[in-house]
């Protein structure tokens, strides 16, 4: 269980949305962080800069990602084709357009963990962060209700017990 994604996070039985939901507000919380950081108000730079390879590297992207495109993804698709497939082609280009930044961002923060006094280039976080915001309100206002529409309660459990088996790898 990796302690950045899965601490003090709803239990995917629950309500796998309520997961998904809780990265969401732990994305704004880092990519806050990540803004701090290239505006040069965080105390410990080195660390700051750790602290973001380490969550956007693991929890923020890969495992929140995979929990959406090998699992919420596909049931949706094969629960609502036609209304979720332009949602869910625009959402997996957004995924790929924030890798695509993060592997732009990631060797300016690796050069701060050896460099304190490292420039962090403010327009490419702040690219970063606004992108992951809209990505995050076009789930939270196009995916979530159509996934609470269109998904059975098979589904549902489904979902959870791919998430749950996420966190134990």
């Amino acid at each position: 269980m990796d302690p950045i994604d899965d601490a003090n996070c709803p239990a995917a039985a629950d309500e796998p949305l309520a997961v998904l939901d809780a990265c969401h507000r732990r994305l704004e919380k880092e990519c806050s962080k990540l803004l701090d950081l290239a505006d040069g108000v965080c105390s410990d730079p080195v660390e700051a800069a750790r602290a973001a390879l380490r969550y956007f590297d693991n929890a923020g992207r890969n495992h929140h990602d995979e929990d959406e495109e090998a699992g919420l993804f596909p049931l949706l698709h094969a629960a609502a084709k036609s209304e979720a497939e332009p949602l869910l082609a625009d959402l997996r280009a957004a995924h790929r357009e924030i890798d695509a930044l993060w592997q732009e961002l990631r060797p300016v923060l690796q050069t701060c963990t050896q460099d304190a006094e490292a420039p962090i280039d403010e327009e490419l976080a702040r690219r970063f962060d606004a992108l992951y915001r809209d990505h995050i309100a076009a789930e939270e206002n196009g995916l979530f209700p159509l996934a609470r529409r269109a998904l059975s309660e098979e589904n549902w459990r489904q979902l959870a017990a791919r998430m749950e088996a996420r966190k134990k790898r």
